[in-house]
């Protein structure tokens, strides 16, 4: 089963995350892919030809879980390169999570109550 996760990082970490997220791809996850890829080609060379369509087999999937991730790590950059467009021509850009200004008032319930007294 799928599920969605999200969290939030400061804009401008957004490059440093994406590149260590792309690394531990590389790491983890492409290793992987690169032995079963060897491991194929040592079972055709052996004459192992069922070992060899399982490891091809592997491979598929492993390169499989490795394009999912490269789609979703591509639309976050394209995210963020059209939010680097937007600020630079002045425009705010679309899911970028204002920080709270100076401006806004705290309210409590007692004073809710007060101001309903006064204006009854």
């Amino acid at each position: 089963m799928k599920v969605t996760i999200s969290y939030q990082i400061e804009y401008e970490d957004l490059p440093k995350t994406m590149a260590q997220m792309l690394r531990n791809l590389y790491d983890i996850e492409y290793p992987e892919a690169g032995r079963h890829f060897l491991e194929a080609r040592t079972h055709m060379l052996t004459g192992c030809h069922s070992e060899a369509l399982g490891s091809i087999d592997t491979l598929r999937q492993d390169l499989a879980k490795v394009d999912q991730k490269l789609v979703e790590y591509s639309n976050i950059i394209q995210g963020f390169a059209k939010a680097e467009v937007d600020l630079k021509s002045g425009m705010p850009p679309e899911g970028l999570m204002p920080t709270p200004s100076s401006n806004t008032q705290e309210v409590s319930a007692e004073n809710i109550v007060d101001e309903k007294s006064e204006n009854d």
